[in-house]
């Protein structure tokens, strides 16, 4: 054997470990871990013995996007290079459940960690990148696509993996698992995290943040300044975030853009938001397939067709697709697959502490579906099956496995 048991339990997670750390900095290099992982189990081929059969039903069923997808990889159709991103939803939470450790949840919390500091190092390295550009030429790069740019990181997905960020430290803190030093580092790198939401002008991530932020600080300033310096507290900074938005020119364009019109389509189109018009042929292809969609291999043909007969220019040009996960799967398969993968997000209950973080997490993902179609692109399908991969161990496995 060219390992033993002690020597793939360690390159596991190490493999693990790095590939939390690289996740939010170079996604491909991270993607290539996944893959040695995967090399580790097969030169010792034992440890998928080991796997629960019940484990492995829950991976499948969580990889349902990515079974719909597969006729058209099998068939050789053109939009199997889809079907390629969709794999992380079975081999990244694979990965996870084949490491022989019997603590599991120690594991997980030292990939949370991993996952933070290289998120940190992300921020600032673009942050310190814009600053650069500024003084070498005078260009500012501190907003939007441009502060993200650095690492190819869309600014909806880049605020998304803050969140999540987020999340992982307040649940660390209200738990007791952070050192003084950790909190020392992880303080005002949180308040770089807000700041950074803020320049990203992630709208839908705006959203999100202000929905979950009271949830995931409360707990933690009222520890500190008692219930109602919290309640303050977070008033304050929900105004000082909204003059932000409101002052600062480019924030203000991306918060306005809201409600104008954001498309030059002529006046046979029937709606004028692009956002609004991929929805809508969304929506109209499922009305015409509720049952079976259209079928994943004809889904962007359809969709083409549709945007040119309702007069959506930019989404036509572009090739836009519905920037909505729900209504994506609802043309592509029917409602159905959607319904199913739903419910096997949604029976999972966690224990031993993680449990009102899965519920965060999970509701971070849910809204994000709503105005991204995540599992589309890499980085959407990397983080959400790092994450729930994650969590569909700890509900598993007892905290101390003997």
């Amino acid at each position: 054997m060219l390992l033993n048991d002690k020597q793939q339990q360690w390159g596991l997670q190490w493999t693990l470990l790095l590939f939390s750390f690289l996740l939010p900095l170079f996604p491909r290099l991270a993607a290539g871990l996944g893959m040695v992982g995967l090399l580790i189990c097969l030169v010792r081929p034992k440890v998928f013995k080991e796997i629960r059969r019940t484990e492995l039903l829950d991976i499948l069923a969580f990889s349902t996007p990515l079974l719909i997808w597969l006729p058209a990889l099998i068939s050789g159709n053109p939009v199997g290079a889809k079907v390629e991103t969709k794999l992380g939803l079975f081999f990244i939470p694979l990965v996870m459940a084949l490491v022989p450790t019997k603590d599991i949840h120690g594991l997980c919390r030292k990939m949370m960690k991993f996952f933070f500091v290289g998120l940190a190092s992300a921020v600032i390295f673009c942050l310190c990148s814009a600053l650069y550009t500024y003084l070498s030429t005078g260009s500012n790069t501190f907003f939007y696509s441009k502060l993200g740019g650095y690492l190819r990181f869309h600014p909806s997905y880049f605020s998304m993996y803050i969140l999540l960020g987020i999340s992982f430290f307040a649940l660390f803190y209200q738990k007791g698992w952070l050192s003084k030093k950790e909190i020392s580092f992880g303080l005002p790198v949180m308040a770089l995290f807000v700041l950074f939401i803020v320049l990203l002008s992630s709208r839908s991530q705006w959203i999100n943040f202000m929905l979950l932020a009271p949830v995931l600080l409360f707990p933690i300033l009222k520890e500190n300044m008692g219930k109602w310096k919290a309640v303050l507290s977070i008033l304050s900074c929900a105004i000082l975030c909204g003059l932000i938005l409101y002052s600062v020119p480019a924030t203000k364009k991306r918060l306005m853009a809201v409600v104008e019109k954001s498309d030059s389509s002529s006046e046979k189109a029937r709606v004028s938001n692009v956002r609004f018009q991929t929805w809508d042929v969304a929506w109209e292809l499922f009305k015409k397939e509720p049952i079976t969609g259209v079928g994943v291999q004809n889904l962007q043909q359809r969709r083409q067709e549709a945007y040119q007969s309702a007069a959506y220019t930019k989404p036509f040009e572009e090739k836009y697709n519905a920037h909505n996960q729900y209504l994506d799967l609802l043309a592509a398969s029917g409602f159905i697959p959607l319904f199913f993968w739903l419910i096997c997000l949604l029976w999972q209950r966690p224990v031993n502490g993680f449990g009102v973080f899965y519920f965060v997490s999970l509701s971070i993902f849910l809204l994000s579906f709503l105005m991204e179609s995540m599992l589309e692109t890499a980085r959407g399908v990397m983080v959400f099956s790092y994450v729930q991969g994650m969590f569909l161990l700890v509900i598993k496995k007892p905290e101390y496995e003997v």
